[in-house]
Parts: structure tokens; C-alpha cells; sequence
């Protein structure tokens, strides 16, 4: 489960930063990346800087979260990782959080805010133990929610988010 999110996590940064001709060596853009860590060791950062735009990461219980388009993190949930990017005017964000609800609630919450920013939803799947949410709005608007239960009577969440091209 945690790979699967990592990887998310990744993919999504990697996309943000998008691709040009530049002076690497297999002729693509050159990126270059930093990281440093939270005085409290709970939160690390990483950022992502290339000519299409910069793509931020950060992990931990102290990640800052920076949603578009008036979405907000499940009340009273604990944010696990926040990916944001911005490029060339467009922005997203990829958030895993962990909150006391049932998947039902969590789903319903993401749908009403998804709606209410204009997305319409066209893909609802629900299987043995997870349920996921998606769909698509104006100016090239993406949204899915996925909610995955856990053993401790915990929902476990995630929220891509993003607008442009």
C-alpha cells in the first residue's frame, strides 16, 4: 500500500515538471532537485526545479498542504504526504491522509467539494476493500479520491487534484 503511494507520489511530481530540449546528455530537460529536512525530523521536503516549473514535495505529519480550487483535507484527518506542483500558471496537488471516518463519508465529502468546483463525476468503482471516485471539469480540471480501509478502524484517503494541460 505505502508503494503504491510513493509511487503516486512520484509519477505526479515528475509529470508537473513537464519536457523540453536542454543540455542533458540524453538531450532532454535538465531538473535538478533539492531536499532538505524540518528541524523536528517529522517532515521532509523536495523540490523539483526544470524549465516547465517546479514540482514540491513534502512528507510527514507537518506537510504543508496547498489544495486548488477551495478543496480542503477530511475534517480531523492526519495528512501522511503532500505533493503540490505548479507549472506555467496550472496547479495540483497530490494529498494521503488518514482519518477516523468510514470510506462512505470520505467519499461523500470529496464528492460534494468536487462538484462544487465543477467537476463532474464519471468514474465510481468500488471492490473488496477500496472505493474510488474521478472525474473532470472546465479548464482541464482532473480529480480522483480514492479511500482504502484500515485494520484500526481508520480510512486511509487520497486526493489528486489538479487544473491545465
Amino acid at each position: 500500500m505505502r508503494n503504491w503511494v510513493l509511487a503516486g507520489v512520484a509519477a505526479f511530481a515528475l509529470a508537473a515538471c513537464g519536457s523540453s530540449e536542454g543540455d542533458s546528455a540524453d538531450g532532454g530537460e535538465t531538473a535538478t532537485a533539492s531536499a532538505t529536512s524540518s528541524a523536528d525530523g517529522k517532515t521532509s521536503t523536495t523540490t523539483i526545479k526544470a524549465d516547465g516549473g517546479t514540482a514540491t514535495i513534502q512528507s510527514g505529519p507537518g506537510a504543508a498542504v496547498d489544495l486548488p480550487l477551495g478543496f480542503r483535507i477530511y475534517p480531523g484527518a492526519e495528512v501522511l504526504t503532500s505533493t503540490t506542483f505548479a507549472q506555467n500558471g496550472d496547479k495540483g496537488a497530490l494529498v494521503t491522509m488518514l482519518a477516523d471516518a468510514t470510506p462512505d463519508e470520505m467519499i461523500a465529502f470529496y464528492r460534494k467539494a468536487a462538484e462544487a468546483a465543477g467537476v463532474k463525476i464519471e468514474m465510481e468503482l468500488t471492490t473488496d476493500n477500496s472505493k474510488i471516485i474521478g472525474g473532470k471539469g472546465g479548464d482541464d480540471v482532473t480529480f480522483s479520491f480514492t479511500t482504502v480501509p484500515g485494520d484500526d478502524g481508520k480510512t486511509q484517503g487520497q486526493l489528486m487534484i489538479g487544473s491545465g494541460g
